[in-house]
């Protein structure tokens, strides 16, 4: 589902589209950034090397060439 939402943003009419990495390379829950309603564990996610990899790059790409965003 990750997928087709952020290619879903990249398709809209917005100027500008910002999309969260974990969504981009597909991680779960677990790599959330804040919990709301908790104090703790908020902000501790980070990117490890290689997890954005080539084909994120690839995808990423044929979507700025495909909706125009170059």
């Amino acid at each position: 589902m990750h997928t087709e939402l952020s290619r879903l943003a990249y398709s809209s009419v917005a100027v500008t589209v910002i999309l969260p990495v974990q969504d981009i390379i597909g991680l779960g829950e677990h790599a959330r950034m804040n919990s709301p309603a908790t104090i703790e564990k908020n902000w501790e996610w980070r990117l490890l090397p290689d997890q954005l990899n080539a084909k994120h790059a690839k995808t990423l790409r044929n979507w700025v060439l495909t909706y125009g965003r170059g």
